[in-house]
């Protein structure tokens, strides 16, 4: 990875590249009988990929911080050999997010701060068949903190301010999924 830091220090940009190697991975167990539905340890799998994050002062109360990562999941091993090339499960190809805070000194509220944050996740294959996806999703999160004395600040979250229903994943059972 490499760090950067631009404009005096109001920019910081970091960027990677990585591979996760997975071994033992669950997967359906090939002795399953008619309506047995276990997995074993077994399988292994590959995942490479690019980060990069921005985070930046702009002005003298606003921040914003930024970020992109672009995967690549394979699995390299399994006992069915129909997988192998496959897709990891519940690994999307990419992700995004991006983060507003706000603090509010300008009006005299030195130690009220606001966020407005958006994470994307895109599609990604819920088994190791590749034949059941899951849909990207967007989720909008809501945050105000207040700074009450110097060592104590209180925090309201709002994970997911529209209520959507997403599907974050799946269990992986080989060429099915049946718990989402």
């Amino acid at each position: 990875g490499i760090k950067s830091r631009l404009l005096g220090g109001r920019v910081a940009w970091t960027n990677s590249l990585f591979t996760i190697r997975r071994a033992d991975a669950s997967l359906e167990d090939p002795s399953n009988g008619p309506g047995e539905q276990f997995v074993v340890n077994g399988g292994k799998g590959r995942i490479t990929g690019f980060e990069s994050e921005v985070a930046a002062q702009l002005g003298q109360h606003l921040r914003l911080r930024g970020g992109i990562a672009i995967q690549q999941s394979r699995i390299v091993a399994n006992d069915d050999p129909s997988f192998v090339g496959n897709r990891f499960a519940n690994t999307p190809k990419n992700q995004f997010s991006l983060l507003a805070s706000y603090d509010w000194a300008a009006l005299g509220l030195a130690d009220l701060t606001t966020d407005v944050g958006l994470i994307r996740i895109g599609q990604r294959w819920g088994n190791s068949g590749n034949n059941l996806s899951l849909p990207d999703y967007t989720l909008v999160n809501l945050g105000a903190s207040y700074r009450v004395a110097r060592d104590t600040t209180l925090r309201l979250s709002i994970v997911n301010a529209t209520d959507e229903t997403y599907y974050t994943g799946m269990q992986d059972s080989g060429a099915r999924a049946d718990q989402i």
